[in-house]
């Protein structure tokens, strides 16, 4: 839960990047912490906030989510799309671009 608060304060400081790091830093509650402890506590702490869909991961950086935020990504995660037919549409997509090279 403090996790949360602490990325929920963050969430729009732009010149603040919320990767594991620096968010460990954050929850330093005392100077005898074993900060590597910690740190395992924090990753553990946000794969579950990940996959609880109140936070996102955008690259090493981690971002509280809103309401709308989570019901967005919700919506996305249910969306259901077949292999193959990625397969197929990148399949076209590199052929296309295949033939313009060759035609130009």
């Amino acid at each position: 839960m403090e996790l949360l608060k602490v990325l929920f304060m963050i969430k729009h400081v732009n010149a603040f990047k919320g990767d594991i790091e620096k968010l460990t830093t954050l929850m330093i509650s005392s100077i005898y912490e074993d900060t590597l402890d910690l740190k395992k506590k924090v990753e553990v702490s946000l794969r579950k906030l990940c996959d609880e869909m109140l936070v996102q991961k955008n690259g090493d950086r981690y971002i509280f989510l809103t309401n709308e935020e989570q019901e967005a990504e919700n919506a996305i995660r249910s969306i259901y799309i077949d292999p193959t037919d990625t397969v197929k549409y990148v399949a076209q997509v590199a052929f296309e671009e295949v033939i313009v090279i060759f035609i130009c």
